[in-house]
């Protein structure tokens, strides 16, 4: 979808301050009760990480690296978003970096201990602003380009144009963390194979996708 000759709004996430409390307080009960050695920002900056690495993963199809980052579920989850696409080209736009997640805001968080055994969930979403100019390679920039013109072919002119600002892609990421607390000698059958004390993403969902033609505020 591109939005033209519009003013186009700030790019922020927001959402009930409620919510944004209660997993504050639910963090804090993480780190104090659960794992010492938790720290927000540093989660949050280890799930930018992950949100690009998986990203990458869609865009290229390339699956042999998924277990790294996500328990086995989100395999189809992704295949389905794969079949989703609205475009042939649509995976080209998603060049996104580190730099380019502009917000990663934890939105709900649960401490689950059901008969000894230990879970917690966090939910995050992911703004990312990528501008297509900003390129680190020409190949890169010329197979964006191509991506655009053939979502929109309207984007031509544009696109073309050395005097024309690049337009820029956007998108709003949904995943959701969860990791096992459990001591090892609770846990049986499969789910001890894969036991391992790390964050695994469980959910991984592109919300929103836009192509602006003018530069967004943030």
């Amino acid at each position: 979808m591109v939005n033209s000759k519009v003013v186009v709004p700030q790019i922020v996430f927001k959402y009930s301050p409620f919510k944004y409390y209660m997993s504050k307080l639910r963090m804090w009960k993480l780190r104090w009760t659960w794992d010492r050695s938790f720290k927000e920002r540093d989660f949050v900056e280890e799930s930018k990480k992950a949100a690009v690495s998986l990203t990458d993963i869609i865009r290229m199809r390339d699956m042999k690296n998924i277990d790294k980052f996500s328990t086995s579920n989100v395999y189809y989850q992704m295949a389905t978003e794969s079949v989703n696409f609205p475009h042939k080209s649509f995976s080209q736009l998603l060049r996104f970096r580190k730099q380019d997640i502009r917000q990663a805001v934890p939105i709900n968080v649960h401490l689950h201990d059901i008969l000894g055994l230990r879970y917690a969930l966090i939910d995050v979403v992911f703004v990312g602003l990528r501008h297509v100019a900003d390129c680190e390679t020409s190949s890169d920039l010329e197979i964006m380009k191509n991506a655009l013109i053939e979502m929109e072919p309207e984007l031509k002119p544009q696109l073309e144009d050395p005097g024309c600002q690049l337009p820029y892609v956007f998108v709003e990421l949904f995943m959701r963390f969860r990791r096992n607390y459990s001591n090892a000698e609770q846990i049986s059958g499969a789910e001890l194979q894969n036991h391992t004390n790390r964050w695994l993403v469980s959910v991984y969902k592109i919300c929103r996708f836009n192509i602006f033609t003018v530069p967004p505020a943030i």
